[in-house]
């Protein structure tokens, strides 16, 4: 497995937040492990949401938005 380390502008509350609600859920489906914590969770989330927003060069040259 390979790892890089990168800087992302993202808050503490918005983190947190998704962290809570990812805790949220497994208290609700009573999950009793998982690999990765609820805030590494979050972060992978939050980072992949990110980066999969389109940007200009990306989005289709039909007009769709």
């Amino acid at each position: 497995m390979l790892f890089y380390r990168a800087a992302v502008d993202l808050s503490h509350q918005s983190l947190n937040h998704v962290a809570g609600v990812i805790r949220h859920h497994r208290k609700s489906m009573r999950s009793v492990w998982r690999r990765l914590n609820p805030g590494r969770q979050a972060l992978l989330v939050l980072v992949y949401l990110l980066r999969a927003r389109p940007t200009p060069s990306t989005r289709p040259a039909s007009g769709c938005r």
